[in-house]
């Protein structure tokens, strides 16, 4: 809970007694129950709730993409949060701005042991995936690229 309201202070500048914080944990919960379970879509299924969880929680991401007309009104130019300054870059779009955010609230609430199991589970039932990842060699930047 503390790792959860770090990030949603951080990233979306809410508190976590805020009620925007506390759906997005409600939804966050339901998304995460439904993500390693059987991808079976019928009403009422783990996989179905976290489907609709994920939409719901977008669409409180949606929301407060309000504040970009609010920041251009006020011509702000200290920006407060991360989404600020996402929502500042004229080259991203809504989606990738709204796929970040939901990526972070991932890494900021689940634990990294928990984020490798399911990174394994995935991996293991994607063979095509898995033999991509092995052939992808990753070049280090900067000083120690020569190495």
């Amino acid at each position: 809970m503390f790792t959860f309201g770090v990030i949603v202070k951080q990233i979306l500048s809410l508190c976590p007694e805020d009620p925007e914080a506390i759906k997005i944990l409600e939804c966050y919960k339901t998304f995460m129950k439904g993500l390693t379970s059987l991808p079976l879509i019928f009403p009422g299924s783990p996989y179905s709730k976290a489907i609709k969880a994920r939409h719901q929680i977008l669409d409180i991401l949606r929301g407060m993409r309000q504040r970009e007309n609010r920041m251009r009104e006020k011509e702000e130019k200290e920006k407060k949060d991360f989404l600020d300054m996402l929502l500042a870059d004229e080259n991203l779009a809504e989606e990738n701005v709204l796929s970040l955010m939901l990526d972070l609230l991932l890494g900021g609430y689940e634990t990294t042991a928990m984020l490798i199991a399911i990174a394994v589970k995935y991996l293991s039932e994607n063979p095509e995936m898995l033999n991509e990842l092995k052939l992808t060699r990753f070049r280090p930047a900067g000083r120690f690229s020569r190495l």
